[in-house]
């Protein structure tokens, strides 16, 4: 069953939401990613588009 979208935060155990968004983005069929977070100076707009993550 095909994903349609996902929406993480960055604050994650074992994984930030970042390294799953490029994670997912080598998947072949990498769904869009929502990224949720309050430390926006760790992940800048440009850092997270090229990272595949939409919004």
């Amino acid at each position: 069953m095909p994903i349609d979208l996902i929406i993480t935060g960055q604050a994650r155990p074992h994984l930030t939401g970042f390294e799953l968004a490029q994670t997912i983005r080598r998947l072949p069929a990498g769904s869009p990613v929502i990224l949720c977070t309050g430390l926006s100076a760790v992940v800048s707009g440009q850092k997270a588009r090229a990272s595949g993550i939409s919004k």
